[in-house]
């Protein structure tokens, strides 16, 4: 008499599918998910006021200017006015523990300038807020670093 090979089939069939669902729910539960920011919820309760200071910012004669420069590595942003005062954020979507702020400090080309050396290469999301006078401004481009 001959085996019946449906049960042992089955049963290694039920007990692989269990084997990779769990390797899967596993796999995701240990994945580190960064957010652009910790603060989400403030920020999400700032938001009307941050649609105005970029709609100002969109409507200045001169625009806010990131440029790349290659000898050495660095970033320019220019902005209108040489006394504004404010803070440039610099994001990494990939990894959050990357993330960094400096404080505004324009020279005399209206232009602060930001070394690149140490940052990794790929996207980063720069904001710029900034005072001018007695209204406050806010730009958020995105570069690729080589």
């Amino acid at each position: 008499m001959t085996k019946n090979p449906w049960p042992i089939a089955l049963t290694l069939l039920i007990v692989s599918a269990f084997a990779g669902a769990t390797f899967v729910a596993v796999t995701m539960i240990r994945q580190k998910v960064d957010l652009v920011a910790t603060n989400t919820y403030d920020k999400d309760l700032q938001h009307e006021k941050r649609m105005g200071q970029q709609r100002r910012a969109r409507a200045l004669a001169q625009p806010v200017q990131v440029a790349q420069l290659t000898n050495p590595h660095r970033l320019a942003v220019t902005l209108p006015d040489a006394s504004a005062t404010g803070t440039i954020t610099l994001y990494r979507p990939a990894d959050s523990r990357l993330d960094r702020t400096e404080a505004l400090a324009l020279n005399a080309d209206r232009a602060h300038v930001i070394a690149t050396e140490g940052l990794a290469s790929g996207l980063w999301r720069i904001d710029v807020e900034w005072v001018q006078g007695d209204t406050d401004y806010f730009h958020s481009t995105q570069v690729v670093l080589p």
